[in-house]
């Protein structure tokens, strides 16, 4: 797997992995943090036992990176920005959301098939803030 990572780690760059392997590897491939990474924002959203995939892009953010209001709303800038089948999507992939964890994500899985994303919040299946971090990731 090819997995690019950006922003305060020590040495940025395309790395190659193992399959299996995990964010926190990643980062640790390119270095570690830098002195300047933002770790309130990392310990709160970064999941960095979350696997690897193919063409993924980390980024770490530097203190100050952030627009005021993203890092109390948990928008993630690490991760994929492919779209991800809600109809399709494994438990792991609808876990690397923001604001979707294992409960979450075995909600969307049991609720399926969905005839649009809509159909996410209006079962109440996740939250209308949770829907607006991830709607533009989220296809049928």
């Amino acid at each position: 797997m090819i997995v690019d990572i950006e922003g305060a780690v020590m040495n940025p760059g395309i790395y190659k992995m193992s399959g299996g392997g995990r964010v926190g590897e990643a980062v640790e491939l390119a270095g570690g943090l830098t002195q300047d990474a933002d770790t309130k924002w990392i310990e709160m959203y970064l999941n960095k036992a979350s696997k690897v995939r193919d063409g993924m892009k980390v980024y770490i953010p530097r203190i100050g990176d952030l627009p005021a209001g993203q890092a109390e709303q948990g928008i993630v800038t690490a991760g994929s920005s492919k779209v991800i089948n809600i109809n399709l999507a494994t438990q792991s992939e609808l876990e690397d959301l923001p604001g979707v964890g294992e409960v979450t994500a075995g909600k969307i899985i049991s609720g399926r098939p969905y005839g649009s994303v809509e159909e996410l919040k209006e079962k109440k299946i996740i939250s209308s803030k949770v829907f607006e971090l991830i709607k533009d990731r989220l296809g049928i």
